[in-house]
């Protein structure tokens, strides 16, 4: 088996999921056109169009907490990670997260 790096294998397998289901969308700070700082999206935005893979603004301030310790809900295939928790967790959930115990949800 090939060694690659761990830029790599994330922008195959995000292009393997974006390939197996058009629904599948990449949006966040930097992974549009440019790719994001360590390339993770690089082309991404060129094959599946900006309506898949497109930048997104920062809805706030930036936080001292890192991304992945932000609260993330998770809805079907879909998931939301915000900076401030939501006022109500989404009807389908069974418990609300607190930024310092929140993580991202698993791969399905």
């Amino acid at each position: 088996m090939a060694e690659i790096t761990m830029a790599k294998a994330l922008n195959t397998a995000l292009r393997d999921a974006m390939r197996a289901d058009p629904r599948t969308l990449v949006f966040g700070e930097d992974v549009g056109k440019l790719g994001g700082v360590f390339r993770i999206t690089d082309g991404l935005a060129r094959e599946f169009g900006d309506d898949r893979c497109f930048d997104t603004p920062s809805p706030s301030p930036p936080s001292s907490a890192p991304p992945s310790a932000w609260p993330c809900t998770a809805t079907g295939r879909s998931s939301r990670c915000s900076s401030t928790p939501s006022p109500t967790p989404p009807s389908n959930s069974s418990s609300a997260t607190s930024p310092s115990s929140a993580t991202a949800p698993a791969a399905r």
